[in-house]
């Protein structure tokens, strides 16, 4: 991952993350990540992703415990779900 002003502003002084291999252990495309996260002004990912089967990502949560979601380019906590509220 190149350091530039935006990844260092973005990430507050933090390196960034050198790739987003694997999730919850799902293994991701990165370029596709960098494009929904960084270079992605007008939409979001494609319909469908979070259920596509190389990313399932509800099939991999577990209801009954938290998950701390992560910003995909520095790796800093973003949220934790699903906290005070159901799954």
């Amino acid at each position: 991952v190149t350091v530039n002003a935006a990844t260092d502003e973005q990430c507050l002084g933090f390196d960034p993350q050198p790739n987003l291999v694997n999730y919850l252990g799902a293994s991701l495309n990165y370029e596709t990540a960098d494009s929904i996260c960084c270079h992605n002004h007008r939409y979001a990912e494609y319909r469908g992703y979070l259920a596509a089967p190389e990313v399932d990502l509800f099939g991999r949560l577990n209801p009954d415990e938290e998950t701390i979601f992560y910003d995909s380019v520095c790796g800093i906590p973003l949220f934790i779900a699903p906290r005070g509220r159901t799954f």
